[in-house]
């Protein structure tokens, strides 16, 4: 009895959690293309296991763009070679990145940093920090009483010149 106890007292063998962030795409996206990609949700068919992937459930947490992930560490392991190629940083030739404030309101600083790139220096030029037009909007809580930490300014520019 000592001996099965011994066997199935396995740090590993169980399912665990882990919560994942997810850098450049959105945790919805990437939950629902793993969801699909490895059949989790759906009922399974009778008579047979619930996940062949050793997955138990992969969910998004939109407040902090990561995944939450339940399964065998050897499928987490695997979850994680497979984000790694899903989750690359897209090309800035005309990107849009959208950067959610902590503390800022969306309009002052859409305005000010407007402002900033139609100003002219002494010389008559304006910024040449970036190539083309950029234009920067703000992107406010949907509602009054939504939280202000979903504000977000989004910045929609040709390419950056300098770093």
């Amino acid at each position: 009895m000592i001996r099965i106890v011994e066997e199935l007292d396995v740090g590993g063998a169980g399912s665990h959690m882990w919560v994942e962030p997810v850098h450049y795409a959105a945790a919805t996206d990437m939950a629902k293309r793993i969801n699909e990609l490895f059949d989790l949700g759906k009922p399974p068919a009778p008579g047979q296991a619930s996940s062949s992937s050793g997955l138990g459930k992969v969910m998004a947490d939109e407040q902090t763009n990561s995944l939450i992930v339940t399964g065998t560490e050897d499928s987490y392991l695997k979850l994680l070679e497979l984000m790694k190629r899903l989750d690359t940083k897209l090309s800035s030739e005309g990107a849009v990145h959208v950067l959610p404030l902590q503390h800022a309101s969306a309009e002052d600083l859409a305005k000010v940093l407007t402002d900033m790139l139609s100003a002219k220096g002494k010389d008559g030029k304006g910024s040449e920090l970036f190539e083309g037009e950029i234009k920067i909007t703000a992107d406010k809580p949907p509602t009054p009483w939504s939280s202000p930490a979903r504000a977000r300014l989004c910045v929609a520019a040709p390419g950056d010149r300098r770093a």
